[in-house]
């Protein structure tokens, strides 16, 4: 199962996809996130050319689990995508995921 992950931004967004097993993701490039139209459709430009099966969106929640005004923002972002695409949708708890990309590089 190919899965493409967003990193939910105000002014652009990070796009990643995995291999087909759905065991590494690589980055593919950032998208402007104005005006969404343009978003939207290079969104599914991707999901089309990477025969994506699911979409998981980073849910940037506080170290004690409460959602800040980021997170409201990215669930406001990802109610409006499931009205867009047709794949299924999930969030993913963030934190502290930059710390552990960092102490597993670096090992």
């Amino acid at each position: 199962m190919r899965i493409l992950a967003i990193d939910h931004g105000t002014k652009r967004m990070g796009i990643a996809a995995s291999d087909e097993l759905g065991m590494i993701a690589q980055p593919l490039e950032f998208i402007l996130a104005e005006p969404f139209a343009g978003f939207l459709e290079r969104l599914k430009e991707i999901i089309r050319e990477k025969q994506v099966e699911l979409i998981l969106v980073g849910m940037p929640r506080n170290m004690d689990g409460s959602y800040g005004p980021a997170a409201l923002k990215a669930q406001e972002f990802v109610a409006v995508l499931k009205t867009s695409v047709a794949i299924p949708i999930q969030t993913v708890d963030e934190r502290l995921s930059e710390a552990l990309a960092h102490s597993r590089a670096f090992r």
